[in-house]
């Protein structure tokens, strides 16, 4: 025994931890130390040194490894397992219901819970694939250890048998594959078509081996389960992510990479090819459409990240300890390390401030929310100096003080080269503004609406309409209200839009006018469902079209001129709403209030706006998707 604890001593010099630690990550396991030094003395032959070194740095890392898991849960999961081959939602929806248990999640700590069985077969796994695989040469132990050895990849549940299991279902992808990287590609791919990007009823994170059955989840499940499909056939894998998007949605993002040779390698959308340099994974709505020069809206297709990180099994901090106290978790995570220079994020911004704290920090705006940390820095001689930010977004600094954010100076747009456009707002000058709307618009929905060129209305004396007259065609980008005149000296009883034939974007609402009033009638149409939608006076419903070339109409009781045709595109919400409360906002330190206004038709005007000032539209009779802008050129700017 005591030969054996010499020879734990000397392998630990070469694992990038210490005796010391891995003796604190014992203690830490308390009544589950027996399993943890089980392991360890299962490779005590010297024949099994390099997986010595590998338990050992499993075994010191582990401390504040855990997951969340609720009896619930669990009674979710046994049903997952013994349901069929094919689980679709509604199966899925019913197992969650049934699982009548708790919910309430705990935290459950993998030194405290995990046996010497699943790290031993966990161990012999990883280095199995890992010496076996046709690209061992280009894997070496260091990126082994941290890469492929791990037996989680962020803190997702864990299943027993879960690298075998994977390993089983997707050797055969790339069995005759003996390229890394085609190897990557072609796994990757095969997750992207397997999982349906759509969330089910748990709204939990669930074990690898249930979401690898079936099949369903958002951008963290499909990582998860790519990153160790990956890990489980001996690919090296990281698992990159952002907090939140600094100018769009209130939520973040995450996704897959290879390191390898000290590069981040990624694969971009359809491409078949990993590269380096690619932007960061779905960032960008990339524009099909050209839009008119003279299109009111100031439109976006790039979705902003101050910083990315990555989730990695290795304790890791390496700044001063002491800057610990100061700093919320999300930022010094010991777990994440800052890969913003990874993804091409290398702006810098030096502040001086003459606060005295220690630790300062910038901001972004989430949104619906307020500002959030999004980097720190310790004070430098007079100020700070943040490296390796995004840029083209705006940031505020703050100092942190018993969970309450203090701005320090006023907000500001970090540009390209580098510059600081601060924006305080100009008391003194004043300016009119008119606001369409309260969240950016991005070319995903232009793309949309773009497809609806040519589209036309109709009218006819029969409900075939085979002799029937175009009263109007689309020729122009819709806008979200578009208003048509129209000066016809004959009345129809049978009236619709009729989409173009490569087009299936659906009309949120529909109105014909005659006489002043708005004209009722039987929905009628084709190659759509729930047609009813764009007559219920919601902008929020909208007909089912899967199928180009749709057309929905009206069967009037009686023919009827049609003066006005009203028509708005499916939408996202976000447009100005008859009817509804908004408020506007400019930021001087803190959010005021410019006054409260019940929208009476599709735009609202302020009067009195401070020139240079940052500006939040609030709507406060419902909704949550609010974003910050400046006003310039007569046109709301987003940020």
């Amino acid at each position: 025994m005591k030969n054996f604890i010499y020879l734990i001593a000397f392998y630990l010099l070469y694992t990038g931890c210490s005796k010391n630690e891995v003796q604190v990550a014992l203690d830490y396991a308390g009544t589950n130390r027996a399993e943890l030094e089980k392991v360890l003395a299962y490779y005590k032959d010297p024949k099994d040194s390099l997986k010595l070194r590998a338990a050992c740095f499993l075994i010191a890392n582990m401390p504040y490894h855990g997951y969340l898991w609720s009896e619930r849960q669990e009674m979710y999961r046994k049903k997952i397992a013994a349901g069929g081959r094919v689980l679709g939602r509604g199966i899925l929806r019913k197992f969650w219901e049934e699982s009548q248990m708790p919910d309430e999640q705990e935290f459950v700590l993998d030194a405290h819970s995990l046996t010497s069985d699943f790290l031993i077969r966990n161990i012999e796994s990883a280095f199995r694939v890992w010496e076996l695989s046709p690209w061992r040469e280009k894997v070496d132990y260091n990126t082994f250890c941290h890469y492929i050895l791990p037996y989680r990849l962020a803190d997702e549940p864990l299943s027993i048998s879960w690298r075998d299991s994977l390993n089983l279902h997707f050797s055969p992808i790339i069995e005759k594959e003996t390229d890394m990287q085609r190897a990557f590609v072609l796994i990757s791919k095969y997750v992207n078509k397997k999982m349906s990007q759509s969330s089910v009823a748990c709204p939990h994170v669930m074990d690898i081996l249930s979401l690898n059955k079936y099949g369903y989840g958002l951008c963290r499940d499909r990582s998860l389960l790519l990153g160790n499909a990956l890990r489980a056939v001996g690919i090296p894998a990281v698992y990159d992510y952002v907090h939140s998007w600094a100018n769009y949605s209130e939520v973040g993002h995450t996704w897959i990479a290879l390191p390898y040779q000290g590069k981040t390698y990624t694969l971009l959308d359809k491409d078949s090819v990993l590269r380096t340099g690619n932007r960061i994974d779905a960032s960008m709505f990339k524009p099909t459409h050209i839009l008119e020069s003279d299109y009111p809206f100031v439109i976006d297709s790039i979705k902003r990240v101050s910083k990315v990180w990555r989730s990695i099994y290795r304790f890791s901090w390496e700044e001063d300890p002491s800057f610990l106290k100061y700093i919320p978790w999300n930022l010094a995570n010991p777990f994440s390390v800052d890969v913003s220079d990874k993804y091409a994020l290398t702006s810098s911004v030096s502040i001086v401030s003459l606060t005295k704290a220690k630790v300062a920090y910038l901001c972004t705006f989430r949104t619906g929310r307020d500002w959030q940390l999004a980097a720190w820095a310790p004070r430098e001689r007079n100020g700070f100096t943040f490296r390796n930010v995004g840029h083209s977004i705006v940031y505020q600094l703050v100092e942190l003080n018993a969970g309450v954010l203090t701005p320090l100076g006023y907000p500001f747009i970090l540009r390209i080269d580098g510059r600081k456009v601060i924006l305080k707002p100009d008391l003194q000058t004043k300016q009119k503004v008119l606001l369409h709307r309260k969240y950016p618009f991005f070319t995903h929905w232009t793309n949309q609406w773009g497809k609806m060129l040519q589209g036309r209305f109709e009218g006819s004396h029969s409900s075939d309409f085979k002799h029937a007259k175009i009263l109007y065609t689309i020729r122009s980008t819709p806008l979200f209200q578009n208003i048509v005149e129209l000066n016809t000296d004959e009345k129809f009883k049978y009236i619709r839009y009729v989409c173009p034939t490569d087009c299936r974007t659906p009309l949120a609402e529909i109105e014909f006018w005659s006489d002043g009033q708005r004209l009722l009638g039987k929905v009628v149409g084709e190659k759509a469902t729930a047609l009813e939608n764009c007559f219920d006076s919601d902008m929020q419903t909208c007909p089912s079209c899967k199928q180009t070339g749709y057309w929905v109409g009206l069967a009037l009781e009686s023919p009827k001129y049609i003066q006005k045709i009203v028509y708005y595109p499916k939408n996202d919400d976000n447009f100005i709403q008859l009817r509804q409360e908004y408020e506007l906002l400019y930021y001087d330190h803190k959010w005021i209030s410019l006054g409260r206004r019940i929208a009476t038709n599709m735009s609202l005007e302020y009067d009195s706006v401070p020139e240079r000032s940052l500006l939040l539209l609030r709507n406060r009779t419902k909704g949550k998707e609010e974003r910050i802008f400046i006003y310039e050129g007569g046109r709301q700017v987003w940020m």
